[in-house]
């Protein structure tokens, strides 16, 4: 059932859709049992309106097996405009950008730096 509220046309109960959109993947071994691990960052936008201020990035740990083999472990949402920056010694390094007022939709001015490491199959952030 179609509703109208404030002019915008939506479907009552209606979820957004996403829509993966870019992949970053590094594989090294965040868990100190010998095996890489895939770690991603995962890009989303909304499906049917893709621009800045409707993107969604989260990192993804994959814990690596044998011959190949990954099962997730744990996801961390990292808002709109997440990357990583550095993985060492189980230390994931991201980057965060967000919006100061007044910013354009395109352009975030605020960067910000956090760091996570995996524990009993969580990915937990570092001070």
């Amino acid at each position: 059932e179609e509703q109208s509220k404030q002019g915008l046309n939506y479907v009552k109960g209606g979820a957004y859709k996403y829509t993966l959109t870019y992949q970053d993947i590094t594989m090294k071994d965040v868990d100190a049992d010998g095996i890489k691990d895939a770690v991603a960052m995962l890009y989303y936008c909304e499906y049917t309106n893709c621009h800045p201020t409707t993107r969604i990035a989260d990192l993804v740990v994959f814990k690596g097996a044998k011959k190949n083999q990954f099962t997730k472990l744990d996801t961390m949402p990292l808002g709109s405009h997440g990357k990583i920056k550095s993985i060492d010694k189980g230390l994931i390094k991201t980057t965060i950008q967000s919006y100061a007022a007044g910013d354009a939709s395109c352009c975030p001015s605020i960067e910000d730096s956090r760091s996570y490491k995996v524990k009993n199959k969580k990915l937990y952030r570092v001070e």
